[in-house]
């Protein structure tokens, strides 16, 4: 029987089964040891032991829980968000300077050159996250974008209700308005952040399945290997106690 696509599997990310995975075989695949990147290809076995490092790698792959490959899809969506961040910081630094006129001065220079070159590294490592897939720039500016409009405009609202909040002899009530307002205003910045989150999910999902694949696959080695162990401890203790009877 044939397993459903990735992308029916995982549309919608909500509870669903887990996700029935390819029989993967060593000899054929791109198989590399989850321990130490060692190239497994040509060995045979299940588990296939790295030449390397003696790590024992599960072959046959099996369904990834979907709870795995959320996770997995929240962590890729960490990098835009940092660039998002370090794009705000770049501005709110610079801003300043250049009010002042000091456009030539050593701290305009630091700023346009190390945040830049931050947030061009974020991007990178963005477009190997999603592995180069078709529209990762365009949907990466589009975050980018987005996110720094809703963050200018909530930091608009924050601004003017916290100028207000400034004022004297102000009521119980008037002030219970403001707090609400900002609860609101926080609200809004994280769901409309989450929206442009989801707006990725298409070309993470992939990378996402295979991290927390691999993730399942070197859990199960780990307790092969500590498997492997403890017989080898029980081998040596009876044969010591052989030895000794003897």
């Amino acid at each position: 029987m044939n397993d459903r696509p990735i992308a029916d599997t995982l549309a919608g990310m909500g509870e669903q089964p887990p996700i029935p995975a390819p029989n993967a075989q060593a000899g054929g695949a791109d198989l590399y040891c989850l321990q130490c990147d060692y190239d497994l290809r040509g060995l045979s076995g299940d588990p296939c032991r790295c030449p390397e490092c003696g790590f024992l790698n599960p072959v046959e792959d099996f369904p990834v829980p979907d709870t795995f490959v959320r996770e997995h899809l929240r962590q890729l969506k960490t990098t835009p968000m940092l660039c998002l961040v370090v794009c705000l910081f770049g501005i709110v630094l610079a801003a300043p300077i250049l009010v002042a006129g000091f456009i030539v001065s050593r701290a305009f220079l630091l700023v346009a050159i190390i945040f830049p070159s931050l947030w061009v590294y974020g991007m990178l490592k963005f477009r190997s996250s999603c592995r180069a897939r078709l529209g990762w720039a365009s949907a990466f500016l589009l975050y980018q974008v987005v996110g720094l409009l809703l963050c200018t405009f909530v930091a608009g609202q924050l601004d003017g209700i916290l100028r207000q909040w400034g004022f004297r002899n102000q009521s119980l009530a008037v002030m219970a308005v403001f707090l609400a307002g900002l609860v609101l205003n926080c609200l809004f910045l994280s769901r409309g952040l989450d929206w442009l989150g989801r707006l990725l999910d298409p070309l993470f999902k992939t990378e996402a399945l295979h991290r927390a694949r691999n993730e399942l696959r070197k859990q199960k080695g780990q307790a092969l290997m500590l498997a492997e162990a403890s017989s080898k401890k029980m081998s040596e203790f009876d044969v010591a106690s052989c030895g000794g009877e003897n």
